[in-house]
């Protein structure tokens, strides 16, 4: 019912026009984390993609950067994409299993407590939502760049490049440490 009622209200928007119901965990992911949580995921990636991209350019190896994450991307992407799809389904085996069914702290989704279970799940979906945005990315990266060379777009290609990777690799690990935590007490 939850879930009907949210869809209902994305069809009420720009769900009328495309399917946007994809939008759903990224939503709750963005209710269900506070600011530091954010920062990890987020601030964090953005900081050290800016550093990359700046000893990149200063250094000289922006182009060859990205030619050479294009090549070792797709493989990295879909091996990230793999781990994730089976987290996914560890976890979903067993829902009802006592440690999954504890609350998550302070975290509220839709005005409930957060299981950690729900929240698992929530920060596993984003992710691989993350991976095929990313692996679609860097095979749209690789056909424009045969076409266009632009030197700014090159910057903005390497910190985008380094920004999905690090974002993804970051809400993994706390996805994984909250599967630890749920099933041994830290």
């Amino acid at each position: 019912m939850e879930l009907k009622n949210k869809i209902g209200e994305s069809k009420k928007t720009i769900g009328r026009f495309i399917y946007a119901d994809w939008i759903i965990p990224f939503s709750d992911y963005f209710e269900a984390n506070d600011k530091k949580e954010l920062m990890f995921d987020i601030l964090c990636p953005i900081i050290v993609a800016i550093v990359v991209t700046i000893i990149s350019n200063k250094i000289g190896i922006v182009t060859l950067a990205i030619s050479k994450l294009c090549e070792i991307l797709p493989n990295i992407l879909a091996i990230l994409i793999g781990f994730s799809i089976s987290a996914m389904a560890i976890v979903t085996a067993n829902p009802e299993k006592g440690a999954y069914n504890k609350n998550c702290g302070d975290k509220i989704v839709d005005k409930k407590p957060l299981t950690v279970y729900r929240y698992i799940l929530i920060a596993m979906v984003v992710t691989v939502c993350l991976e095929i945005f990313s692996l679609v990315f860097v095979f749209v990266v690789c056909f424009i760049r045969a076409i266009v060379e632009n030197n700014y777009l090159d910057y903005a290609i390497l910190f985008f490049y380094v920004f999905l990777v690090l974002s993804i690799l970051a809400i993994l690990v706390r996805a994984v440490l909250y599967i630890y935590s749920a099933n041994f007490k830290m």
